[in-house]
């Protein structure tokens, strides 16, 4: 898959650009050094997942395919942030139009307002900059 090779020619070229490849004296630590090295590797990839997450969606210029789908469920989450007040609203929707399994869209307080149980609501469907499919709700 395009998407998990451009992530870890990304995390390749992010570790190898931070922590360059250093010749090992053979007074240096290689145990200390390979420990390092692959610190920044799990580093870089990691950022490297969110990098092309966006970029996907971002460059994307594929026309939408929209789907029909009923809210069978909705949610609010703080995530354990009690002190913060910051609240997370979530739309549970089971598509009419595709063989999709239930999908779970974060959507505004606004939108969550607005929706109710067994209301049928408008998706989006994009391929996606990497070939990875991406949502986004109406």
């Amino acid at each position: 898959n395009i998407l998990w090779l451009s992530i870890l020619v990304l995390s390749f070229s992010l570790t190898l650009l931070f922590h360059p490849l250093q010749s090992i004296s053979v007074n240096s630590d290689k145990l200390d050094y390979y420990i390092k090295f692959a610190g920044m590797l799990i580093v870089c990839f990691l950022y490297s997942i969110g990098v092309v997450k966006i970029l996907n969606c971002k460059s994307d210029s594929s026309e939408p395919v929209v789907y029909n789908a009923v809210v069978i469920n909705k949610e609010v989450s703080d995530l354990g942030r009690r002190k913060h007040h910051d609240f997370y609203y979530y739309a549970y929707l089971k598509s009419l139009t595709s063989n999709k399994k239930d999908l779970k869209f974060s959507v505004s307080l606004n939108y969550y307002q607005n929706i109710s149980i067994s209301d049928t609501v408008a998706y989006k469907s994009y391929k996606g900059f990497f070939g990875a499919e991406w949502l986004n709700i109406e």
